[in-house]
Parts: structure tokens; C-alpha cells; sequence
């Protein structure tokens, strides 16, 4: 039984850095992807809710 646990939590810990690592470098090249992209900048009052924040976005597009 321990040496069944044993290979079930290396199984688990190497599978956690594949899948990390796989997040990791598909972030990386999706970060570069959108380099040119604009950023949308906007204040927010204390007196707006995400309603108003949301049709704002709208009128700006």
C-alpha cells in the first residue's frame, strides 16, 4: 500500500510541474501575441456601479 501512495503523489507532483510549466509558456507566448493590442484606460468615481462602468466601455467602442 505506501509504495502505491508513494507513486501516486510523484505522479501527481510531476504532473502539477508539466501542467504548470505548459501554463506557464502558453502565458508567455500569449503575452507576446497581444503586444500591439490598445489597453483601455477608465476611472472610476466612487459614486458608479458596473452597470454605468459597463455602458461607459460601450459608449467608448
Amino acid at each position: 500500500m505506501n509504495n502505491k501512495r508513494k507513486r501516486a503523489v510523484l505522479f501527481l507532483v510531476l504532473f502539477g510541474i508539466v501542467v504548470g510549466g505548459l501554463f506557464f509558456v502558453g502565458k508567455k507566448s500569449f503575452e507576446r501575441q497581444n503586444d500591439e493590442t490598445v489597453s483601455v484606460e477608465f476611472e472610476i468615481s466612487k459614486g458608479e456601479n458596473i452597470l454605468t462602468i459597463a455602458e461607459n466601455l460601450k459608449k467608448e467602442k
